[in-house]
């Protein structure tokens, strides 16, 4: 197989992994939102949403959630 087709399989796959990253942090957030009624947990909800359109931040936003969110 050429380089060009490895590369373009890895980002397809790194593509996937960000996406379903985010999509489950975002429903975390969600999850917690609705069963605390936690600002923060809508907070973050809401920032990382309108990060979907930058792809990174999302992602940022949702280790730095995972980071401080209360576990239990």
């Amino acid at each position: 197989m050429s380089a060009l087709l490895i590369t373009g399989l890895v980002f397809a796959l790194l593509f996937v992994l960000f996406l379903w990253f985010n999509i489950k942090g975002l429903r975390t957030m969600w999850r917690d939102y609705k069963e605390t009624g936690s600002m923060v947990a809508l907070g973050f909800f809401i920032v990382g949403v309108i990060g979907i359109f930058t792809g990174v931040w999302t992602t940022l936003v949702v280790i730095i959630y995972y980071l401080l969110h209360p576990r239990g």
